[in-house]
Formats: structure tokens, sequence, C-alpha cells
């Protein structure tokens, strides 16, 4: 079975939380098969910003509704914050640019409590969505055209293509509008919900298909295609790894990301967190897929880490709280004879544990994009480069990460490096007049030290005041 290729183009951030606008371009570099974004900046200068808002991409393409912390993603002081991604899209003949752009908004207060009274809505929700598309025939680049713009009217505008994706049936139209307003009251998408796909007339044979001119009926298939691409590209084919997720390895949890093929051609992608210092029970279902995982993560994790092997102990069958059957299994790392709970790993060997199949994916297919926050933590600093040196070198896929460890400054690209400025409303930049001898580290260190202006990189602290503060702070305990 052939799988679309979708690959991430660029994000644009207008009012999201600390960035009240920014632009990054994922580029590609010659003799380097793989996109890498890595991108870098003080504490609190948009780097998480941006793994958030492709966060809020994968709940969009996936139809989830979001959880609880997307109301903290529109800046203090709006009243709503766009985001907008360009894609590229390789269809059965021919490449798509794509733009596809969510606008977060805060309900009125009155919104927030439903039908029997309980405040349990959640005080952001989805409140325009646009698409656009351009088919390219690799001789000149078309104009981008609006596909679905759901800010007109009770469903979605241009009339034409709505038309087009109702058969002009009222009972279709007013089913739209229906799906749509239940989308936004439980803050998801309406483009990419399960309703809008089942209601569309291309879905539905029995609904007359209206009689278009032929260049018209055309794009309306393009849009039919690039729909169901980045359907499946959420699904299947972008990964996010937050602080959310990851912050669970303190806790003694392991969350692993995977995707792997289930059998007559299908495949399954997701993430499951497993207890890593006491045995856990699981669904009779899952132990294969996560014995099939260790395997495939054990085959790369011996050359990273010599001597290192994780192992599946099955400790028996079990009866879980539902009825069904279940499996009690234990995780444990093994270094030659010496056999452990996994919990006893340095937070470092769990972070690499918890990406390592993902990044497996994203290096042997084109179409996996995999963004994760703080990728260097716990991580040898040597290690961390000599990574990312492999993954830019062989790599087929996209990787976004962000850092904090300086490493990957020297191994990769320069055109791969993005950083942080000070000024929020030109949030992320790159530095410019690199040459090929210069070494970037060092060049961004002295940015920083000289309070390059021109930049803006750095919010310059003085080591003095900070010092007095201290010893205010200190004098106040007393």
């Amino acid at each position: 079975m052939s799988y679309p290729i979708v690959r991430l183009t660029s994000i644009s951030l207008t009012n999201f939380k600390n960035v009240r606008h920014g632009e990054v371009q994922l580029r590609h570099v010659e003799g380097h098969p793989a996109d890498i974004l890595a991108l870098y900046g003080q504490n609190g200068s948009g780097k998480t910003s941006l793994i958030n808002a492709l966060w809020v991409l994968k709940s969009c393409l996936t139809g989830v509704s979001l959880s609880r912390r997307a109301q903290t993603f529109i800046s203090y002081g709006c009243s709503s914050a766009t985001i907008a991604f360009g894609f590229k899209v390789l269809g059965a003949s021919k490449w798509y640019r794509v733009v596809y752009e969510v606008t977060l908004s805060r309900r009125d207060s009155d919104g927030l409590v439903d039908a029997t009274g309980v405040q349990g809505i959640l005080p952001v929700f989805i409140s325009r969505e646009v698409l656009k598309i351009a088919a390219e025939d690799g001789t000149s680049s078309a104009r981008l055209r609006t596909i679905m713009d759901t800010g007109r009217g009770d469903t979605f505008g241009p009339d034409t293509m709505r038309r087009y994706f109702s058969g002009d049936s009222k009972d279709i139209i007013f089913d739209m509008a229906v799906a749509k307003r239940v989308s936004q009251r439980e803050s998801r998408s309406f483009i990419f919900s399960r309703e809008f796909k089942d209601l569309r007339a291309d879905n539905q044979p029995h609904v007359r298909r209206n009689a278009l001119d032929k260049s018209v009926d055309e794009l309306l298939d393009d849009c039919r295609t690039v729909l169901d691409a980045l359907t499946f590209y959420g699904l299947d084919g972008l990964f996010v790894v937050d602080t959310a997720s990851v912050d669970t390895m303190g806790l003694s949890a392991l969350p692993l990301f995977f995707r792997m093929g289930a059998g007559e051609g299908s495949r399954i992608a997701g993430h499951a967190i497993l207890k890593a210092d006491t045995p856990v029970n699981i669904p009779d279902r899952l132990l294969s897929v996560t014995k099939r995982i260790v395997s495939s993560l054990n085959i790369v994790l011996r050359q990273i880490v010599p001597g290192l092997e994780i192992e599946v102990r099955e400790m028996g069958e079990v009866t879980l709280d539902d009825g069904s059957d279940g499996q009690r299994i234990q995780l444990l790392s093994r270094r030659g004879d010496v056999v452990l709970p996994f919990d006893c790993e340095s937070e470092g060997i769990k972070k690499i544990v918890s990406v390592l199949q993902i990044l497996i994916l994203m290096y042997n297919e084109p179409s996996v994009t995999v963004a994760i926050d703080e990728l260097d933590s716990g991580v040898f600093e040597y290690l961390l480069g000599e990574l990312l040196g492999i993954i830019a070198d062989g790599g087929r896929g996209q990787l976004i990460f962000t850092s904090h460890n300086l490493r990957p400054l020297e191994t990769l690209d320069k055109q791969f490096i993005v950083f942080t400025s000070t000024d929020s409303n030109n949030r992320y930049v790159r530095m410019r007049g690199v040459k090929e001898t210069n070494n970037l580290r060092s060049l961004y260190f002295r940015s920083i030290v000289l309070g390059d202006s021109e930049t803006g990189l750095y919010e310059y602290t003085s080591n003095g005041e900070v010092a007095y503060a201290m010893r205010q702070a200190g004098e106040n305990i007393e």
C-alpha cells in the first residue's frame, strides 16, 4: 500500500503565548536528505511555543479536542491566536502547496456553562480554519486558492466549494452547520472532523455531485486528495513530544512513542506509558506491540549505549479491571549479567529510549515529522551532536527540536539553526553573515556577550545586579 508524502515547510505564529509574531521556514539543504530545524534561545523566549503550535496541529488533524493547557496559548490581553502551517503534499501525480490556518479564540464567560449548568467547557475553542491549495505542474508556481474558510457563513465558504461538498442537499448543509457548532463547542477541528468527512458528498455515492466546469472539478478533487493526505499525516506521520509528554518520566513512568505495521497493510501509531519502577498490567493485544517496540529499540540502543539492552519480563496472565485478559510485565535493563529495573537508568537514558522509535521512523521515512522539546535534556553532549549529525546526513524525514546544549551548533549545517530573538514581533531569526569556516557556537556566544543589537538574540542581564539581588533576597529572608 502506498502512503501520501507530506512535508512541513513553514510555521507562523501570531499572538501565541509570548510570540506576538514569528515565522519559521524549514529549509532543505543540499546533500542532506533530512530537514532539520534546531531552535535555540534564552529561557522564556518562544522555543516551546513552536512545539506547542505543532501539538495544536496534531490535535486538529486527528480531530481530537484540545486539552486544558490550550487556554494558556493565547497571548495575554488578546482574544485570539492564529497559527499557519505550510505543507508540500505529494498526490498520485503532482505536488500541492498547502496552507492550513487555525485560529484559537477565548469564549465568552457565559459560554463556559453547559446545558446542565456545569462549568466544564474549555475556555478556548477553534473559531476559524482556512485551507488553501495550489497544484504545482512543475513549470510555474500556481496561485494559492482558498478552498475552505469556516469563518464564512454557518458552515464554510466559498459557496462553490460548499455546494460541491454538500451536493446541494439542504439536509447535508444543515447537518454540516450542526457539526461545525458541535466541533467548536468541543474545541476541535471541523474541517478534519469525522462528522464532516462522513457528510461530504464525495463520500456518499447516492448524493448528486454538481455539474461543474472542468477546472473547478479538478480543483475540488485536489482538495479531497489534500484533506485525506493531511488527515493521514496527523494520524500516522506527525509526532510531537513536548514537556507535558516527557514530564511523566520524573514520576517513574516511561512514555514510548511508536508506529508500526499491524498486518494486512494497516499500521498503528501513538504512545504508551509504562511504569519503569514496578510491574504493570497491560491488555493482551499490547504485549506483542511492546515486545516489538523493545526489540526494534535494542538494535540501535546497543550501538548508542554499548552493553545496554532493554527486556520485557513476562510475569503471568492477569484479569484487568474491565474483565478482559491481560499480562503482567516489567521493563528491565540488562548490562551483561546485571539485570535491574529500568527505573534505575538515568534520565538521559530514559529520554533516549522514549523517543528512539520515532527517530528511527524519521530516519527511514520522508513523510514523518518528529518535534521534540528539550531534546538535549539529560543527554551527553557529544552523543547528542553525533546523533544529530547521523540524522542530518542519512535521515529522510523531518526533525524539529529545541535545545539548550550548544554542541549541535558545531555539528549541524548552519541553515538548520534558528534562534529566538528579544523582539516578540519577530521572534524567530537566523544569524546572518555566517561563513563556512565560522564556528556558529562561537559566533552565538560573541553575539550574546557583545549585545549585538542587530540580531537581538539575548536580553542582557547584569551579573552585578543579579548578585546584588541575591544578597537582597537573602537579607529579606533574614
